[in-house]
């Protein structure tokens, strides 16, 4: 989804441009509205989002924390129409200045769950007034709370994963920012979903808004809907995005060059015997795990002069793990294939493989990559990304 931030847009901006979303923010009256329209008839392009109850700014024109059943309900069912909305666009224009700001010293309970749907939902800081996107870790990926949905149809996969079915009925009920994993009895694959509106009775939607939300699929029981967003899925341990920048392809690695290598100078190493392996002299030093040094290790040593190494792991012939202070390398035949600005790490054994999952900054934004270590334990692995 492309996003924009503007002031309020005039009446010609949003009718020169039909495929943009103009959201703004409004108030039961559509005040705002009308003076966009000036009178004449509404834009498709064009949605808002109430806040309040007139235009004024009185006390009194605000919603009130006093009612906040009835008003969530209302900014709730707003979102929900969005939803629908949005669902024909690519583009959305949102206020720079955001929505609700009377809320938030007025009725500050009001405020936070408008927040909260408009961080969900459109991605905006309400306070900071800025687009953000987090990806949850893997971490929250793993101990996602699991749901089968065995009881639809096996499609219901594939419209969840091209995100023509962003909801789904049972007996439970979920609020904004639950990580759901949603597993069927007769496949391996399990989709990744942020819950983005909270769990409301199916009584409380018009029939077709509901079968649209659910890609008319049908549960064959339950009587709570959530929404969500659809991030990923995960078969044999590998996660694939459902935002393509997020995967490991060619155009988002950076591949260094062999050429890019040939005027660096080899270190000076000395070697000292040790009890428990290799060590150089160098802070921090390097420990090389359950491997003796060969000497293709020193034309490694040379294409990583600029950095601190902290650990290296010979993982088959001619191809090496390599942790410095700050990035996590994969060299092959003596080319750096992947240099990883690592967060964080997990390890998974499972039917025999060894799975390594990093948590890196890609795009401004935290991405989880996989990969399966072969002729590696799970141990040797771990002593290795702990420098141990």
């Amino acid at each position: 989804m492309e996003i924009t931030l503007l002031n309020t847009p005039s009446p010609s901006t949003v009718e020169d441009n039909q495929d943009i979303l103009f959201i703004i923010d409004d108030n039961d009256l559509n005040s705002v509205e009308s003076s966009l329209t000036r009178g004449g008839s509404m834009f498709n392009n064009l949605i808002s989002i109430k806040t309040k109850k007139d235009h004024r700014n009185k006390i009194s024109s605000m919603y009130s924390d006093k009612d906040f059943d009835s008003y969530s309900k209302q900014i709730r069912d707003n979102f929900i129409y969005l939803k629908i909305k949005m669902n024909g666009y690519n583009k959305i224009c949102l206020p720079e200045n955001g929505f609700g700001r009377g809320l938030k010293n007025n009725s500050p309970k009001l405020y936070k769950y408008l927040s909260d749907l408009l961080r969900h939902n459109l991605w905006f800081d309400n306070d900071k007034s800025i687009i953000i996107n987090r990806i949850p870790s893997f971490n929250e990926m793993v101990k996602a709370t699991k749901v089968d949905i065995s009881n639809y149809q096996p499609i219901k996969n594939e419209l969840i994963k091209h995100k023509k079915s962003i909801g789904i009925t049972n007996e439970e009920e979920y609020e904004i920012g639950d990580v759901l994993k949603l597993i069927r009895k007769d496949v391996n694959e399990e989709l990744i979903v942020v819950v983005n509106i909270n769990s409301y009775n199916i009584d409380d939607i018009d029939i077709d808004d509901y079968n649209l939300l659910e890609g008319y699929t049908k549960s064959n029981n339950g009587k709570f809907q959530c929404l969500f967003e659809y991030i990923g899925s995960i078969d044999g341990g590998v996660i694939k995005y459902a935002d393509d920048r997020l995967n490991r392809t060619d155009d988002n690695i950076k591949h260094i060059n062999r050429n890019d290598t040939i005027e660096v100078k080899p270190i000076e190493v000395e070697i000292i015997e040790s009890g428990s392996g290799v060590g150089f002299d160098r802070d921090p030093s390097l420990d090389v795990i359950t491997k003796k040094i060969r000497p293709n290790t020193f034309k490694i040593l040379s294409i990583l002069t600029e950095t601190d190494i902290t650990s290296i792991l010979e993982v088959s012939n001619m191809e090496y793990l390599i942790l410095d202070t700050k990035y996590f390398y994969r060299v092959k035949d003596y080319e750096i294939i992947d240099k990883i600005d690592m967060i964080e790490f997990d390890v998974v054994e499972t039917l025999g493989k060894v799975f390594l999952y990093i948590k890196e900054r890609v795009l401004d934004q935290d991405r989880v990559i996989s990969m399966e270590i072969s002729h590696i334990s799970k141990s040797e692995l771990l002593n290795f990304l702990n420098g141990e």
